[in-house]
């Protein structure tokens, strides 16, 4: 007899992580795991109204969204369960090779509209975001959109695998995803700081020397139950620690 399921929503970026790490807990565990990957205000939402276990954020909680799960009486644990990093990333084939945060942000802003403005090919620039439920669109716009607000011509894509669909076919896009979404035909700019390229590569994202890295988290409440409890402990188990690693995320300290 299966006990009831745990319903898990949240963060496009974590979605394979978890359905991983589920996937091989139900193997050890007579559960069923359901989950959504619709974004991290998504999974927030949710979990503010009871309609999941575990929210999957890509970012911190904002002070707005404490407030109300405290207003709530929700108590609630956070735990970092990876290390990850935001790649800017373009066509395997574009000739540029990394980008000052400064000409990202005008990128973004519509200032900049070609790659040989950048010293690159005579090709257009096709900006990619994520929908306003991502909580890595969240993160591009506070870390990256500090002094403009991001041009409306830019394309908007609701799940990090259409983003890397759409630069895998032309070489006029760029978009941000986490480190485990590159593949063969896209890659990572490095990030130019003081004439210096500093690629997301798995040193510099430990060491933190790259600038975009970040923790992603897993929200639960104190009252959880058993089933959920033990999940969560698997998921900070040695099992779980290989998933994560294997999953392209990176280990925190």
């Amino acid at each position: 007899m299966f006990a009831q399921p745990i319903l898990i929503s949240g963060s496009n970026t974590m979605y394979p992580l978890l359905k991983s790490l589920s996937a091989s807990f139900e193997r050890l565990n007579p559960i069923e795991i359901r989950i959504s990957g619709e974004g991290t205000s998504a999974g927030i939402e949710d979990f503010k109204n009871k309609r999941n276990d575990i929210a999957m954020l890509s970012r911190k909680l904002r002070s707005n969204e404490i407030s109300e799960l405290k207003l709530k009486n929700i108590e609630y644990e956070i735990f970092p369960i990876a290390l990850d990093a935001l790649c800017i990333i373009t066509n395997g084939n574009l000739k540029t090779e990394s980008l000052t945060l400064a000409e990202l942000e005008n990128i973004y802003n519509g200032k900049i509209k070609n790659w040989s403005n950048l010293g690159g090919e005579e090709l257009p620039i096709k900006p990619i975001i994520r929908d306003n439920k991502s909580g890595t669109a969240d993160y591009f716009k506070e870390t990256i959109m500090k002094n403009s607000i991001i041009s409306p011509s830019c394309m908007q894509f609701s799940n990090t695998s259409s983003i890397i669909y759409a630069i895998s076919a032309s070489r006029e896009y760029v978009g941000y995803a986490g480190c485990a979404f590159i593949d063969e035909q896209t890659k990572a700019l490095s990030i130019k700081i003081n004439d210096e390229n500093i690629e997301p590569s798995v040193e510099n994202i430990k060491s933190q020397k790259y600038p975009l890295t970040r923790e992603l988290y897993l929200i639960y409440s104190k009252n959880c139950g058993k089933i959920v409890s033990d999940f969560i402990a698997y998921c900070k188990s040695e099992s779980g620690k290989k998933l994560i690693e294997s999953n392209g995320f990176l280990l925190l300290k």
